[in-house]
Parts: structure tokens; C-alpha cells; sequence
């Protein structure tokens, strides 16, 4: 059998994409069905065989065993003053591991060389064989995530009598949100990072959560919480548009929660209203937590009945 290592940049898109191994974020997700799915996989991996990309595809008797590939994240590499990229690989269940390992070192090679430094993959619970070639090229863990979506939300007596301390986002509200976030620190992969800044780590989270407030109302929602008058606690949601794939499809994701010592425990609260509020307007809504944050994923559990996809998040330095 004739065996080829070919560079993703030089080639088109090959056509037997579809018999690679996905772990989708999305397989587990009610709005979407398998058909649905699977589309835009493809179309996901499809992309990954453009100029900008640092990979390789191999190929055996001119089918597809593995893809793999870094793609550079311009604004995280701006923000931390280094040049960052992420890692993505499929490949066929029959695909052995060893192929698999010298397509990742021949890709890191090539991202190394092209000036990357920072390598970070998200990859599935499932997906034994990518995680355990990673971490053998020195891949480390920095976090366990879950991710809960749902279409549906319990009836919770407790939840419902405390939405009155909920309430809309309004502009009089940036002084006691910002002195909020002023304080606010975040425990992910970026701040237990010790090749990134912890400061620029929890300014990537303020960042973010100010993006959600400039487009509250159009693309996000953001709500806060209240007690005896004052806000002590905010919350926001933003969203992914899934007609690039062809599909007339919104879904609410990417929240985050900061409060004051006070506002501990708004989050049920606010995670119920920023939960209720999505499937009213877009019908499917998604949660990303850190499954070292206990009291998030039970607070999640609790709220709304969930389907879910766990990943390890994975990062490598490039000496």
C-alpha cells in the first residue's frame, strides 16, 4: 500500500473526508441531527486545507487516513504577546496510532517553524488515542470542561421566587459592573497557563465579558443581580449563527458570571433567567464549565436537563 504525507496548504480539499472519526462538540446537541452534524464536519475539516494552515493529510492508496493541523489565533496572540495556534486532527477509526503520532510532530515541526510557540487542542472525553499521542509530544492538561446543552428547562420553585433579584442590563448598571469585574478573577486553561501572563489571562475574561455588554441586545444578553438595590452580580450569554453551514440555525453560548463576595449565590438565579430568556428567543442554549468548578456544574445540573460533551483542554509550549 502506498503511503503519502502531503501538506494541507498545496492541496484542495480531498473528497472522502466523511470516513474520518469525529468527536463533535455538537453530537450529543437535540437542535442538530446527525445529517446536520456530520455536514459540517466536513465542512470544518474542509477548511482546514488553505495557505494559512500549518499541516498534513495522509493518505493511503489515495484515500484519507488522518488529517492534522495547527490554525493561528491572531487575537489570542496579540493579546498575550506570542504567537499561539490550535490544534486539530481526525482520522479513521482503523488509522493507527503511530501514523497518527508522526502526522502531529511532522505538523508541530512545520507550526514551529513557521514562528508558533503556544499549541492549545481541545479534545473529546472519547477520543483515547488523539489524547494519549498529544500528551506523549508533551502535550499538558490544563482543564477539564463540560459542556450542558438543552432545550428545555426545569420548573424550579427556588429559582423562580429569586428571579426577582434579576433583572436586564441597563447602562446606569457599567459603575457597579465594572468595579465588579475590576476584582473578578477566572480559573481556566489560560490562567493556569504558566507560559501566559496571569494578568493578561483574567484581562482576556474582562475583555470578553465587556464584549458581551457592548452587544447586549443585539448578539448577547446580559442580566444582573440585585441585593437590597445594588448589583452585586452579572451575568451575560452571547451566540453562534450557524447559517455559514447552511443552516437557518442561532444557539446562545459562551456565559460567563462575576460577582461581588455577596453575590455568590446569584448564579442559579441568573443562569435560570439567562437559560429561560434563550429558549424563548433561540430555542437551544449551551454552558462551558470547568468541571474543577463544582459548584457551577451542579448549579447547571440542577437548573435544566442536559445533554453534554467533556473535553480535556491541552497545551504545548514550542521550545
Amino acid at each position: 500500500m502506498v503511503t503519502e504525507r502531503e501538506g494541507l496548504a498545496a492541496l484542495a480539499a480531498p473528497d472522502d473526508l466523511a470516513g474520518l472519526q469525529y468527536f463533535s462538540r455538537l453530537r450529543r446537541h437535540p437542535g442538530f441531527s446527525i445529517e446536520d452534524i456530520a455536514a459540517m464536519d466536513r465542512q470544518d475539516c474542509a477548511a482546514l486545507f488553505t495557505p494559512s494552515v500549518h499541516g498534513f493529510c495522509q493518505r493511503s492508496a489515495g484515500i484519507t487516513d488522518a488529517v492534522c493541523a495547527v490554525v493561528p489565533t491572531p487575537f489570542e496572540s496579540d493579546w498575550f504577546g506570542l504567537r499561539m495556534g490550535r490544534l486539530h486532527s481526525a482520522a479513521r477509526a482503523t488509522t493507527d496510532s503511530g501514523v497518527l503520532a508522526d502526522l502531529v510532530e511532522a505538523t508541530l515541526r512545520e507550526a514551529r517553524a513557521a514562528g508558533i510557540r503556544h499549541v492549545s487542542a481541545d479534545v473529546d472525553i472519547d477520543d483515547y488515542r488523539l489524547l494519549n499521542v498529544l500528551v506523549g509530544h508533551g502535550f499538558e492538561i490544563l482543564d477539564l470542561k463540560r459542556t450542558y446543552f438543552t432545550n428545555r428547562l426545569h420548573e424550579d420553585s427556588s429559582y423562580m421566587r429569586a428571579l426577582a433579584r434579576v433583572r436586564d442590563y441597563h447602562a446606569s448598571d457599567e459603575a457597579a459592573v465594572e468595579a465588579i469585574l475590576a476584582e473578578a478573577t477566572f480559573e481556566t486553561r489560560f490562567t493556569r497557563d504558566r507560559h501566559l501572563e496571569r494578568g493578561r489571562a483574567d484581562a482576556f475574561y474582562r475583555h470578553w465579558f465587556r464584549d458581551l455588554i457592548g452587544r447586549c441586545g443585539l448578539s448577547s444578553h446580559v442580566v444582573v443581580y440585585e441585593k437590597l438595590g445594588q448589583v452585586v452580580g452579572c451575568g451575560g450569554i452571547g451566540e453562534v449563527d450557524f447559517r455559514r453551514y447552511g443552516l437557518d440555525v442561532r444557539l446562545r453560548t459562551g456565559s460567563l458570571y462575576a460577582c461581588r463576595s455577596d453575590g455568590v449565590g446569584g448564579y442559579g438565579p441568573v443562569l435560570y433567567r439567562l437559560t429561560r430568556d434563550a429558549l424563548r428567543s433561540h430555542g437551544l442554549v449551551e454552558t462551558t464549565v470547568s468541571l474543577n468548578n463544582a459548584v457551577a456544574a451542579r448549579v447547571v445540573e440542577g437548573v435544566r436537563p442536559n445533554r453534554s460533551v467533556t473535553a480535556y483542554a491541552l497545551r504545548r509550549f514550542l521550545d
